[in-house]
């Protein structure tokens, strides 16, 4: 019973946060639209959701949060449970945020072995590599943090390529050639 992946509530099926159209607060912040004509903040803002069943208006709230340092951070309150979020999605002639639609993010669909290469290309790409394939201390780079990251990277390595080597009973050979 069972096997790799199985149980996961992160189906193949589940929509992704990447498959949905989105807006995102920080670009409306940054293009200036959610200040008035007399520089004072929004409580508000107006979108348009067009999709298969037609078209939607919808008014959202806008949060400002104040930071510790000083100034205000804005944040979209979604208009099916009111929460403060930075996203919202429009899905099915509505608005809301992932939570509401129950999407999901695509590293959460991923399996063991996809996140082991995630992992592995995380760690080799803050590297040097030159022709060959050989990878280099860049020139800003401590020793210990090298060695760290080098380890990690053949760690998942390893790890991704698990389920490859024990179809083909190679597994146990390393296993018994790192052991000695």
């Amino acid at each position: 019973m069972g096997g790799d992946g199985s149980g996961s509530h992160m189906g193949p099926g589940k929509l992704s946060v990447d498959s949905v159209p989105g807006v995102c607060i920080i670009d409306s912040f940054r293009a200036g639209k959610l200040f008035s004509s007399d520089n004072e903040r929004m409580e508000w803002a107006q979108f348009t959701v067009r999709d298969d069943n037609g078209t939607e208006s919808f008014r959202v709230n806008v949060a400002w949060l104040s930071c510790p340092y000083g100034g205000y951070r804005p944040l979209w309150r979604c208009p099916q449970c009111n929460r403060r979020v930075e996203w919202l999605y429009g899905l099915h002639s509505r608005l809301a945020c992932r939570h509401c639609f129950r999407l999901c993010y695509t590293s959460q669909k991923e399996g063991r072995q996809g996140r082991a290469i995630a992992r592995m290309n995380r760690a080799f790409d803050r590297l040097d590599v030159d022709d060959e394939g050989y990878f280099y201390k860049p020139k800003w780079m401590r020793w210990a943090t090298f060695n760290k990251l080098v380890k990690q990277g053949q760690d998942a390595e390893m790890e991704s390529l698990a389920p490859l080597l024990d179809r083909f009973g190679v597994g146990e050979l390393l296993a018994e050639l790192e052991a000695e």
